[in-house]
């Protein structure tokens, strides 16, 4: 399993040893009842799947595929679960399926489209030229707070992928998804399942980490030539009622999420847990909703050990960290 020096090399760039401030919480927060039953659910998924690079077309974007493998990991090396080469294996190639890269983006990028898909994607496309260049990433903005406000730190949502090369720049792609998400949001009512966001910028540098962040070493407003506004498969020329709209919508998901408290607050994240990887159970036959034992589990209370990285470098601390996930040690 070579391909875990590119996992930890991509972990490594997004690593930081500050307590970083997941919302609603970290994973590591929940009690280990409930992650040793989401594991062995997860587990007992795998098992049926025959066709695996059928079933990555089925999702969305690397994301959904690559964050809950860590995530997963992390509980199967706790406890030293027998099968985590099993784990390992069968997210490696759903990942693997999905991108044109290495699908941890260790060496900075996303890659959906071959020159065939992209050639494609251009040809189809109408862009329009950058006028109002902040209202673009005011809209990118806000579409990123609403995907977010949806899907919390699952890290689905959202994808942005590329860079791309093009003779007149670079070409960055952001699709939002499963917008109007009733399955878990019910109440959302929100009246587009899909938005993707062309844009081409002058040349800069750009790249892309495990967690969805982008790095770049110019200002996007700034240097943006074209975009495109693409909603539920339709281009859309004219953005300023979208704006408006997706703002409004934006601001009222995150009060109806911060509105959640205690275990409602985890209910909703293990609903959206589950959603993340529904199309691994659809394959497998089985429900991604939680079952009951899984909700009893979250009313257990314990004690969240952490690591003591008092004194350890940046390095040192990931180091700790590696040696812990790594199945090969």
């Amino acid at each position: 399993m070579k391909w875990f020096d590119d996992l930890f090399s991509a972990l490594r760039q997004s690593y930081t040893m500050e307590d970083r401030k997941s919302f609603p919480f970290e994973i590591r927060d929940l009690p280990l009842a409930y992650k040793k039953l989401w594991l062995e659910k997860v587990m007992a998924a795998i098992v049926p799947v025959k066709d695996v690079k059928a079933l990555a077309e089925s999702f969305n974007s690397v994301n959904e595929i690559r964050v809950p493998f860590v995530e997963l990991l992390k509980i199967a090396r706790q406890e030293k679960h027998p099968q985590v080469n099993l784990l390992c294996d069968f997210f490696y190639k759903l990942a693997k399926s999905k991108v044109k890269n290495c699908p941890f983006s260790s060496d900075g990028k996303n890659i959906k489209y071959d020159s065939v898909g992209l050639k494609k994607i251009l040809a189809e496309t109408p862009f329009v030229k950058a006028i109002e260049p902040k209202k673009f990433g005011q809209l990118s903005a806000y579409l990123h707070m609403l995907a977010w406000n949806l899907h919390t730190d699952s890290f689905s949502g959202i994808y942005y992928h590329g860079p791309y090369k093009l003779e007149k720049g670079i070409l960055i792609i952001r699709e939002f998804f499963d917008l109007d998400c009733r399955e878990i949001w019910p109440e959302s009512e929100i009246p587009f399942k899909t938005i993707t966001l062309l844009a081409i910028y002058n040349p800069m540098n750009i790249k892309m980490k495990f967690y969805t962040e982008m790095i770049n070493d110019k200002n996007f407003n700034e240097e943006l030539i074209e975009y495109a506004v693409i909603v539920d498969n339709k281009p859309l020329a004219e953005i300023d009622l979208l704006l408006k709209d997706v703002k409004e919508i934006a601001n009222k998901q995150k009060s109806r999420l911060h509105t959640l408290e205690g275990v409602d607050m985890k209910k909703k994240f293990i609903e959206i847990q589950g959603f993340r990887l529904r199309h691994l159970f659809d394959a497998a036959g089985m429900d991604w909703k939680p079952e009951s034992d899984m909700l009893y589990a979250l009313a257990i209370t314990e004690h969240v050990r952490k690591w003591d990285l008092s004194g350890m470098s940046r390095d040192e601390a990931f180091a700790k960290f590696e040696s812990f996930l790594d199945p090969r040690k």
